[in-house]
């Protein structure tokens, strides 16, 4: 969807802009009081889009109030009011109360007022290409199907704090990384990573579980 929206603008001389949303849906539409795990916490999703050479990333707040707008008053208070010229999205994008405006509606709500271009169902590792599919592989602790889908190494960040010192009876290096609660952590196991100090990047082997 990114890459289709750069070159759309690249093509008409536009920027790129992404519309998301904080916090996770589920959250405010529960009838429980629940935390949500990201793939992707907000902070790092502006890195990312910055990566991806998107020049703004709108952030909007995901409210009860908000839930509630209808498809029409959605697109006139956010895709209008921002005077937006181009929308990309996938195909099974909604939007509106209970998301009842689907993306083959879109051009009817825009009313002339911009264009729509709709990305088809994309796939690798087999599955479609959607952010259940990618939960559902790392709590599984199918990381290589969750890298696949996400085209890239799933990433998480954390503080290294004190433990048992284990690591000094074994004779090998080991740190207790204290993951911010914000991450989706991958199911209990012992997986190979990659990770960063200081802007080294590292091999090593990660044990997920109760210390």
């Amino acid at each position: 969807v990114i890459k289709q929206a750069k070159q759309i603008a690249e093509e008409k001389g536009l920027q790129t802009e992404v519309l998301t949303f904080d916090p996770h849906p589920s959250v405010v539409l529960s009838n429980i009081r629940k935390q949500v795990k990201y793939l992707t916490p907000l902070e790092d999703k502006a890195e990312k889009m910055a990566e991806l050479g998107v020049d703004i990333m709108y952030v909007v707040r995901f409210t009860t109030q908000f839930s509630e707008l209808s498809p029409q008053a959605f697109v006139d208070k956010y895709l209008v009011a921002l005077n937006v010229e181009h929308v990309v999205a996938g195909f099974d994008y909604s939007y509106g109360k209970k998301g009842e405006g689907k993306m083959t509606e879109l051009e009817n709500y825009a009313n002339g007022r911009f264009e729509v271009t709709i990305v088809d169902k994309q796939t690798a590792a087999s599955d479609k290409i959607s952010s259940t599919n990618i939960r559902r592989a790392i709590t599984e602790g199918e990381l290589e199907e969750a890298n696949q889908l996400l085209g890239y190494p799933y990433t998480t960040k954390g503080t290294v704090i004190h433990g048992d010192k284990r690591g000094i009876t074994i004779g090998f290096p080991t740190a207790n990384i204290l993951v911010n609660e914000d991450y989706l952590i991958p199911k209990l196991g012992v997986y190979a990573v990659k990770f960063r100090v200081n802007g080294e990047t590292h091999l090593g082997m990660a044990s997920i579980g109760y210390n």
